[in-house]
């Protein structure tokens, strides 16, 4: 954060993907979260006012194939 009073963490549970917002104390927010998501995390503008957050998905198909 542009404060130094806390950190953006980027995080997983059972759902998908989360940031976070925690502070020193260690207690955390989450600010964010992507359903399925594969990992985040989040950069803060130079003047502290915004955030930009990054987020992937991985798909992928199965196929079965017999007798071929």
């Amino acid at each position: 954060m542009a404060d130094g009073k806390g950190l953006f963490v980027g995080s997983l549970n059972e759902r998908g993907s989360v940031l976070l917002s925690v502070n020193v104390k260690g207690n955390a927010r989450t600010l964010w979260e992507q359903t399925g998501g594969g990992g985040t995390y989040g950069v803060p503008s130079s003047d502290g006012r915004q955030l930009a957050m990054m987020g992937w998905t991985v798909t992928s198909n199965m196929w079965m194939l017999e007798n071929f």
